[in-house]
């Protein structure tokens, strides 16, 4: 068993960005849509609220390496995303406060990030 030492382990797991996009809805969402935010129990926080969804998709090829043509993936990725968020546009809306002081998430075309890596 040989030893690794921390800086060798993180050197292994080192992630390079390929790219940085923008992913739209495919479809405009009409103007002045909400959704309210429905909280069970005690009231949550404004920065409860406030946080970022992440998430993350890897895929590699057949043979567990980098598909020579994983870029094909990553418009599948994208094209894919673009359709999720015409149907739930709430995945890219922002958050706000109303005049009552409750939350809602104001429906918007805002589109969401997306960080091609190797």
């Amino acid at each position: 068993m040989t030893a690794t030492t921390p800086a060798a382990a993180a050197a292994q797991h080192v992630v390079h960005v390929e790219a940085v996009q923008t992913t739209v809805p495919t479809r405009v969402v009409e103007p002045g849509r909400t959704r309210l935010v429905a909280v069970a129990a005690p009231p949550l926080q404004a920065p409860a609220l406030q946080r970022r969804v992440r998430a993350v998709l890897y895929y590699r090829g057949a043979d567990e390496t980098a598909a020579p043509d994983a870029w094909e993936d990553g418009v599948w990725v994208k094209e894919s995303l673009s359709e999720a968020l015409a149907d739930h546009p709430e995945m890219a809306g922002r958050l706000r406060r109303r005049a009552d002081g409750s939350w809602e998430v104001k429906l918007n075309d805002t589109a969401v990030r997306l960080v091609d890596t190797v």
